[in-house]
């Protein structure tokens, strides 16, 4: 597990470079998502991502939550491993650094996953 305060300065690293990044997740086995987006603030605890021209979506990411992250390029895991399909599967993407954040009350469950895209193979 790493510290919150790592994961809003890779969050904020997306923000200003600015990053196309894959959201996938699955809340409390009720919500599962998958989309394209990018970071436009980042402030601990909150992350919000623009969705394109449909908007923007908000997550408080507090105390109850755990944060991993892996850097796919820096592990040298192979190419054809690091990569993807867009959440529709119309585009292939190789993937870069990844947090995986994981929240967990009583027998629920949840989770979310922020991938970096790379590029567009």
């Amino acid at each position: 597990m790493i510290e919150p305060s790592v994961v809003f300065s890779l969050f904020r690293k997306w923000r200003d470079a600015p990053t196309v990044v894959r959201a996938d997740a699955e809340l409390a086995g009720a919500i599962s998502f998958s989309f394209e987006c990018t970071v436009v603030r980042a402030d601990n605890p909150l992350v919000s991502l623009g969705l394109a021209d449909c908007g923007f979506i908000e997550f408080v990411l507090g105390d109850t939550w755990g944060f991993d992250f892996m850097a796919l390029d820096v592990l040298r895991i192979e190419l054809n491993k690091r990569t993807g399909k867009s959440p529709l599967g119309d585009r292939r993407y190789e993937f870069g650094e990844v947090i995986v954040a994981v929240r967990t009350i009583g027998s629920t469950r949840s989770w979310m996953r922020f991938a970096e895209v790379v590029r567009e193979l």
